[in-house]
């Protein structure tokens, strides 16, 4: 896997290391892959407030995802087997902006940008 980028613009409770694989300027992102990881479009860059894109990374090794929103100030970390496949209803977070500690709660899509620690 390729070196994180350390793109986010978390603090610390977030911890170092995340890649931005996703970013968009709207409240909804047009992909359909499911964060497979397998959609590509515009271009690739580190800055979480920037331009819309996706990039691949359907052959790295992803534990984790990050959402987040462009300032970091609304945030959660789930366990990629929480977000990939997964049906409706309650999902373990590991942390997130409300809590340091594992809770679950219903997702939606809608976050800003989407990252992966390699």
């Amino acid at each position: 896997a390729a070196a994180a980028s350390d793109a986010s613009t978390c603090g610390e409770e977030v911890g170092p290391g995340w890649d931005l694989v996703y970013r968009t300027t709207g409240s909804t992102f047009s992909q359909t892959h499911q964060l497979l990881g397998t959609d590509v479009r515009g271009s690739a860059h580190d800055d979480p407030t920037g331009e819309d894109f996706s990039k691949k990374f359907v052959n790295e090794d992803v534990d984790e995802f990050l959402f987040a929103t462009g300032d970091c100030q609304e945030w959660l970390v789930m366990a990629r087997e929480e977000v990939v496949g997964h049906g409706s209803g309650g999902r373990e977070i590991h942390r997130s902006h409300v809590s340091s500690t594992p809770h679950r709660a219903t997702t939606q899509r809608g976050w800003q940008y989407y990252m992966h620690e390699p």
